[in-house]
């Protein structure tokens, strides 16, 4: 049952997401370069594609520095610092972020919405096992004081 709410609630925060990347443009700052105008649209099965990317990240909670890693480690970026080298053979990057708060800003998980969703079914549930539990253990209970 939980399965379902966690889902339910991904796919939603899924569609908030995907409806949000569409409205804002992809930039990263400062432009040092015109921006390129591509001319195809996304085919359906790739849309399709992105759209379950986007729920199953939603779904296993993966952090937004995670998701959005293109973003941050573009090159052509001019407003964050970041560094990349390569040390015994491994590609290494550095982010810069210039106070911590804005870092759990970008890393924040955006899944709030399922935590309270599954709290609330939680509470619902209990409530509602606990009615309909508690007066069929009082007929239990007075069956068996009157057979005594």
């Amino acid at each position: 049952r939980f399965d379902v709410v966690r889902e339910s609630t991904s796919h939603l925060s899924a569609e908030e997401e995907a409806r949000i990347l569409k409205q804002t443009p992809l930039t990263s700052g400062t432009e040092p370069l015109p921006k390129i105008a591509f001319t195809r649209r996304a085919r359906r099965l790739e849309q399709w594609r992105a759209f379950l990317a986007l729920v199953i990240f939603q779904l296993i909670g993966v952090p937004g520095i995670l998701r959005d890693i293109t973003v941050f480690l573009h090159p052509w970026k001019g407003l964050q610092p970041y560094a990349a080298f390569k040390a015994d053979g491994a590609r290494a990057y550095l982010l810069g972020f210039p106070h911590g708060s804005l870092y759990k800003i970008e890393n924040r998980p955006r899944h709030e919405m399922r935590y309270s969703l599954a709290f609330c079914m939680t509470c619902v549930l209990t409530y509602l096992k606990v009615r309909v539990r508690y007066p069929l253990l009082r007929d239990v209970n007075d069956s068996y004081t009157s057979l005594g």
